[in-house]
């Protein structure tokens, strides 16, 4: 075989290269479609020394830039991005949900922050396990600002007007225990008047 003639790419090799044309793409689009949103977005006069700025976030495809308002709120108000704002975004976060999500779905199903990155690395996302363990710890924190939120109203009963009962049922694994306590029994009911609807 001649030097001179091109190697035959393999299936593999063929592979990748549609998918990183793909991804790129993909990209491009993902960085389009919420730049005309963006666009959309109007400060609607509340924000005064209002500018342009480039948000660069982290995706699932690579990096994407989308040109967004940043400016103070009217009266001395903080400095915000209405765009940020509408579509749920943190003030600092660097990657989009979508990214987040499957990180940390990697995470939980990987086990180990190490493992997670070299998967990850896979469906071509290069992360390092410390920074996969800062979002974690920051998701994390949410999830349980969000549970101690709801836990601190707990639930009314159906039926509060029911009155306490001597009477308990005990399932265990699947099979029945019965305490008989100082109302269990024909003769005690009769004594101390309960009939087990109190």
């Amino acid at each position: 075989m001649p030097e001179d003639l091109e190697r035959e790419p393999t299936l593999a090799e063929m592979e990748e290269e549609v998918l990183a044309e793909g991804r790129e793409w993909t990209r491009l689009r993902l960085q389009q479609k919420p730049q005309e949103r963006a666009d959309g977005i109007s400060q609607g006069g509340r924000l005064v020394r209002c500018q342009r700025r480039k948000l660069t976030l982290e995706s699932s495809v690579g990096p994407v830039q989308i040109e967004t308002d940043y400016g103070q709120e009217g009266g001395g108000g903080q400095w915000v991005c209405p765009q940020r704002q509408a579509w749920g975004i943190q003030p600092h976060q660097k990657m989009t949900p979508g990214l987040q999500d499957r990180l940390c779905f990697t995470v939980t199903m990987t086990g180990s922050y190490e493992s997670a990155a070299q998967v990850a690395g896979k469906w071509g996302c290069a992360v390092d396990d410390s920074k996969l363990h800062a979002l974690v710890q920051r998701v994390g924190a949410q999830a349980e600002k969000q549970m101690r939120q709801r836990i601190k109203h707990l639930p009314k009963e159906r039926r509060p007007e029911r009155k306490a009962s001597e009477l308990g049922v005990l399932l265990v694994d699947g099979w029945q225990v019965r305490h008989r306590g100082p109302g269990w029994g024909a003769k005690k009911r009769r004594k101390t008047g309960w009939n087990g609807t109190k």
